[in-house]
């Protein structure tokens, strides 16, 4: 998100994994936390939120995991 284009201030960022807490204020939330994200990160699908505290407005954004496996197939062939 620093490279986005948003004026926003680092110090009010909150990052969450599902319901989970990982970084308040942009401040990393310890170890417990990053373990209970990392079980959650296992799951097929999970949600991020990252919260900038700018506004109402929202977005959402659909991705997948880009595996090595899926790297080397896609790097096997030109277009």
């Amino acid at each position: 998100i620093g490279s986005c284009g948003v004026d926003l201030d680092p110090r009010r960022v909150d990052l969450y994994v599902d319901q989970i807490p990982l970084a308040q204020g942009c401040l990393g939330l310890g170890k417990k936390a990053e373990q209970q994200a990392a079980s959650i990160m296992k799951k097929k699908f999970f949600s991020v939120t990252v919260d900038l505290h700018t506004g109402p407005m929202t977005a959402k954004l659909w991705t997948c995991d880009l595996s090595p496996k899926y790297v080397k197939i896609n790097a096997a062939y030109r277009t």
